[in-house]
């Protein structure tokens, strides 16, 4: 189980990651909100699964999604609902420093 200390830098560096503002009661409750996940899920990592193999779907359907194919669309309207759009490319804000 993780210290105060590493459930603090945990949420720091989620928030900082995310870039979200955090207050510090808001980052006090987040912290407590981890650690009682982690108790949580303590007992569920003692289980044993040696031999059980691991599950992709919980279910048995084949292929539910549709065909990947393709699709023309209409780049002027694309090109009128982007923010920012220059000869041929869209622009998008960076989102990593």
């Amino acid at each position: 189980m993780l210290s105060l200390k590493d459930y603090r830098t945990a949420v720091e560096n989620a928030a900082r990651t995310s870039k979200i503002e955090l207050t510090p009661d808001h980052q006090e409750q987040l912290q407590k909100d981890l650690a009682a996940f982690e108790q949580w899920l303590e007992p569920l990592l003692a289980v044993d699964t040696t031999g059980t193999e691991p599950l992709l779907f919980s279910h048995n359907a084949v292929n539910v999604w549709r065909k990947d194919e393709p699709e023309t669309g209409h780049p002027e309207k694309l090109q009128q609902a982007a923010a920012r759009f220059r000869k041929k490319y869209y622009r998008v804000p960076a989102i990593i420093d």
